[in-house]
């Protein structure tokens, strides 16, 4: 059984096999995720190699896991912070309560910490949010993804105010490549939907002690943003959607108690349900 989500009034959303997909209905059309068409054409990195070698297969997949629900918390706080202005201690608890895979008291230190970097990012940009936390896809009729944007702002940058699409990340090591491949991925959605930005804005919390910092850059003009639309072609030869999906029985009486059920079909299915 896959989870899906309804993100927008037009989007849904869903992972399987590791990978997340959006959708729309009428008829059901599939986008695979920013995160899937990056994860599809780049190598493996030496960091990620170093962790298996490190953990072990298993230890390493632990390990991702814990550091991706972090990461998730990490945003929701994000995202209410830039929406409200305020985040209390209460409503982080309660918000990391609602979503329980992370242990909040063993991680309010480190969370706070984030937080407070975030905040101090906020202060010294100026930031002041347009679209938070917001879905959007793209169809060119030979192209389709989707994906979610965490913030597209106005804020200064070289004492001017500009535009800008902003990728929180939640690891304190740096920033890398990829991650402005993905915000140039990024760039091409918010294009399509009135949004042209180019300034592209990873911010991520820095491990301080005396006083908040921040991780910060902005890959306008920079040369990953080339490799764009190679990473598309490439992505476009092995593309193939999945067809369909595994259900399992409630009750198992034997090993046939599961079903193949087509994908359009099941989530066209899930879709009704939830508006009636």
């Amino acid at each position: 059984m896959i989870e899906l989500e309804q993100v927008s009034p037009l989007l849904f959303r869903f992972n399987y096999h590791g990978q997340r997909w959006y959708y729309t209905l009428d008829p059901v059309t599939l986008y695979p995720s920013v995160t899937t068409i990056l994860d599809g054409v780049l190598p493996t990195s030496y960091i990620v190699k170093e962790l298996i070698g490190k953990y072990g297969i298993e230890g390493f997949n632990k390990f991702m896991r814990e550091k991706a629900d972090y990461g998730t918390l990490f945003h929701i706080f994000c995202s209410h912070y830039f929406e409200f202005g305020e985040l209390t201690d209460l409503q982080m608890e309660n918000f990391a309560h609602d979503f329980g895979r992370v242990d909040f008291k063993a991680n309010y230190l480190s969370l706070k910490k984030d937080m407070l970097s975030i905040a101090k990012f906020k202060e010294d940009y100026n930031v002041v949010p347009l679209v938070n936390e917001k879905p959007f896809h793209y169809n060119d009729g030979a192209l389709r993804f989707a994906g979610t944007i965490d913030l597209i702002a106005e804020m200064d940058i070289n004492k001017k105010r500009e535009l800008a699409i902003i990728d929180f990340k939640s690891g304190r090591s740096g920033l890398y490549d990829s991650h402005g491949m993905q915000l140039g991925l990024y760039q091409i959605l918010a294009g399509a939907n009135g949004y042209s930005a180019t300034n592209l804005i990873n911010v991520a919390p820095k491990d301080w002690q005396k006083e908040p910092t921040y991780h910060f850059k902005n890959w306008k003009g920079n040369k990953q943003l080339d490799k764009i639309g190679h990473l598309i072609k490439l992505f476009l030869i092995d593309f193939e959607e999945p067809k369909e999906i595994l259900v399992f029985d409630k009750t198992m009486n034997g090993s046939s108690a599961f079903s193949k059920v087509n994908i359009a079909d099941y989530v066209s299915g899930f879709s009704k349900n939830y508006f009636n």
